[in-house]
């Protein structure tokens, strides 16, 4: 690459699977909950206009957000088709960079949603484990979302919500959302103390929001979900 004199014309964007819990939460081993322990997963990125040593602590996004973000950084537009959305601004930092992160942003502001969230699904293997103790289940199948940013709710939130929310099916298709989970991020990294029977009620236009944003991104695709 340095030979070809591109070193400096290209970005590098190294990453994981995504994470694994050591008994935290009372859990096994394994990485097939929703908790931040397995959605969360390390990334480094250098390249032009990334400043060294910089950090986007504050970007909430997953691997399907890479392809959208690659092409933006290589000027070519994305297909409606396509999942996921650049995190290309959060990354360099420069706004004339950033033209369909802020289209995004602009539509989630005019939606009332949040526009820094992460879609969260995942399906129970069944009776899936290992010596002495059983690691997963089928009914282990889930949807949710990690957000921050949004219309804040209460006292408890400042102006930007640090939030994660999950509810478990019935089955693969979800017929019936059978249990729910919500932890304020900032007061409780833990999720120690699930709030979602109490904010349902002191917080109920939040907690439908969440959740109407759950279902709305599990039944969308492409554009439609940005």
């Amino acid at each position: 690459m340095r030979a070809l004199g591109e070193l400096n014309n290209t970005y590098f964007f190294l990453t994981s699977d995504h994470g694994f819990h050591f008994h935290e939460l009372r859990l096994g081993v394994g990485k097939w909950s929703v908790y931040e322990t397995d959605v969360r997963v390390p990334m480094l990125v250098a390249g032009p206009g990334i400043a060294p040593n910089s950090s986007a602590a504050g970007l909430v996004g997953s691997h399907i957000d890479l392809a959208p973000t690659w092409m933006e950084l290589a000027g070519i537009a994305r297909p409606g088709w396509m999942d996921g959305r650049s995190v290309a601004a959060q990354l360099l930092g420069e706004e004339e960079v950033a033209v369909e992160a802020a289209a995004a942003a602009a539509a989630a502001a005019a939606a009332g949603r949040p526009a820094n969230v992460a879609y969260i699904e995942y399906h129970g293997l069944g009776p899936v484990g290992a010596p002495g103790r059983l690691l997963d289940s089928f009914n282990n199948t889930f949807r949710g979302v990690r957000l921050v940013g949004g219309p804040g709710a209460g006292p408890r939130f400042s102006s930007s919500p640090n939030l994660l929310y999950a509810e478990w099916g019935s089955d693969f298709l979800f017929s019936s959302v059978v249990f729910r989970e919500l932890y304020d991020m900032d007061s409780d990294p833990w999720q120690l103390t699930n709030l979602y029977g109490e904010w349902s009620h002191t917080h109920k236009h939040l907690v439908d929001q969440v959740a109407n944003l759950t279902l709305r991104l599990y039944n969308c695709a492409g554009a439609s979900c940005l």
